[in-house]
């Protein structure tokens, strides 16, 4: 590989843009032992909403990584599964999972070390931007970041003088919640 292997027309950054979709990898791993309905992907999944997934789908196929058999009947099924291609990107999935798996500690540790170190530290958060698809922040998948402080769908105390809500999801699936400095001055992190 070259050293200028990651320019934005290379195929390299197209690997990347595809692994990078969380849903993208959570699918295809899904759909690693064979075909699957759509119903059946949601709930060997967890916390993806019908939208998402059908969105997930039609990108994946669009990429050449997934087919979509549908079957007579009534009512129609359908059932998506792992073209050749797609099988291809099993194996770095499970490389990326297992990196996750001995390093995830130390990548939560860093982050909670950054947080402590420099508390009023947020991301920029757009109004309108939404929160991910995960059941365990207790938001319905629609919920939005900018809602009104102590919104009780993130079933967290978040002091009145936070503007903004910034949620992190790790590929280990811990979250952090902090909120940004208001008006009156900093907020620690939660």
């Amino acid at each position: 590989m070259t050293t200028d292997a990651f320019l934005a027309d290379c195929r390299a950054r197209l690997a990347f843009d595809l692994l990078s979709n969380t849903w993208n990898a959570v699918v295809l791993w899904a759909l690693r032992d064979g075909p699957r309905r759509p119903v059946e992907l949601r709930e060997q999944i967890g916390g993806i909403s019908s939208k998402v997934l059908t969105e997930t789908l039609r990108r994946l196929r669009s990429n050449g990584l997934v087919d979509r058999q549908a079957h007579p009947g009534a009512p129609p099924r359908v059932e998506y599964q792992l073209t050749a291609l797609g099988r291809t990107l099993l194996a770095p999935i499970d490389a990326v999972g297992a990196w996750a798996f001995e390093h995830g500690d130390e990548v939560m540790a860093a982050r909670e070390a950054e947080c402590t170190a420099d508390p009023q530290a947020a991301e920029p958060v757009q109004m309108g931007e939404r929160a991910l698809d995960d059941p365990a922040l207790g938001a319905e998948p629609a919920a939005v970041l900018g809602t009104p402080v102590g919104d009780q769908r993130l079933h967290t105390e978040i002091p009145d003088e936070a503007a903004v809500l910034v949620v992190v999801v790790a590929a280990v699936g811990q979250h952090h919640i902090r909120a940004a400095p208001g008006p009156t001055g900093g907020v620690p992190c939660s």
